[in-house]
């Protein structure tokens, strides 16, 4: 995976980009991509009073890998990234997106050169503090909403955890209960 670090746009949105896009200069992150310039958050210069999605131990973060938890029957799978703060903590950013979002943004970061994390994708973020991957999932779980395919009362589920390479190196069997249907049909399934 390419290295990814987290900042924030002129408007307080925090995003996700390619980190050879930028280089540290007198302790700001620049870039020559017009784009990019253009939207870049820069303290002395902007207006932005405050960073609506402001995590001080994720902002400015490094991420270079990346684990995908998802289950067959479910629209939806959990993205846990993994890198180092500022002050070079093991820090981790937990999303809840739509099937292969993240890895089609990955795919072409050429052309789209931003990801936004936001109140809608972002379930938690902050110091790993030696939890396991499996361990960070489980103090997320409970947050955790996913859209299953046949709207069940109770639904057992397998949820299988991929590196990068989309190689599955762990498992876990939860219970899943229908918390809410939408006037669409859409179910929502919290885990217990």
């Amino acid at each position: 995976m390419r290295s990814l670090i987290f900042l924030a746009d002129k408007n307080g949105n925090a995003y996700l980009s390619d980190m050879d896009l930028y280089k540290r200069e007198d302790g700001k992150f620049k870039t020559d991509n017009p784009y990019l310039k253009s939207l870049i958050y820069d303290p002395e210069e902007d207006l932005c009073t405050g960073l609506a999605n402001y995590n001080p131990y994720l902002y400015e973060a490094r991420f270079d890998r990346y684990c995908t938890i998802k289950a067959k029957q479910c629209l939806n799978e959990i993205v846990i990234l993994q890198g180092i703060d500022q002050h070079s903590n093991e820090v981790f950013l937990a999303m809840s997106l739509a099937k292969n979002e993240f890895s089609s943004f990955l795919t072409r970061i050429e052309s789209t050169p931003v990801f936004y994390v936001n109140s809608e994708n972002c379930l938690d973020g902050g110091l790993v503090e030696g939890r396991s991957i499996r361990e960070l999932f489980y103090n997320l779980k409970t947050n955790v909403s996913f859209i299953p395919e046949v709207n069940k009362e109770k639904v057992h589920t397998h949820l299988g955890f991929f590196n990068e390479d989309s190689k599955m190196f762990d498992t876990v069997y939860c219970v899943g209960e229908l918390s809410s249907v939408s006037v669409t049909g859409l179910g929502s399934m919290k885990l217990l």
